[in-house]
């Protein structure tokens, strides 16, 4: 994830070597980071009712659903660093996920316009 990103297209790339840069690194602390900051940051409590109401307008937006939230939850909380590693031995995910971006039109049309698609 990236927040105000002032390089769309930059990291946009950077996402999709990402496969690329897991052959080679060392994942066991990686995963084990990764499942608690998404137990930790995706599924907090949000006392008030403000912030329930935004994040699910953002969800609504983005076209998060409970079930695929649940799904998403459920696939980090069973990763292990070898299907992490089999998966970026094959670029498995390369050109199969969703990418979604809210930003201003600008760095969207730009991203539009080199073929990325946003």
């Amino acid at each position: 994830m990236s927040y105000r990103d002032p390089n769309l297209l930059a990291t946009l790339d950077i996402y999709d070597r990402t496969a690329e840069f897991l052959k080679g690194a060392d994942l066991r602390r990686g995963v084990n980071d990764a499942q608690y900051h998404r137990h930790d940051r995706g599924d907090r409590y949000l006392p008030a009712s403000d912030a329930k109401g935004f994040a699910s307008m953002q969800r609504h937006l983005i076209g998060d659903t409970d079930a695929a939230r649940q799904r998403m939850r459920e696939e980090i909380l069973s990763t292990t660093p070898p299907i992490f590693a089999i998966s970026a031995m094959h670029g498995a995910g390369r050109g199969k996920g969703r990418v979604v971006v809210l930003a201003r039109s600008r760095p969207i049309e730009a991203a539009n316009a080199s073929g990325r698609g946003c």
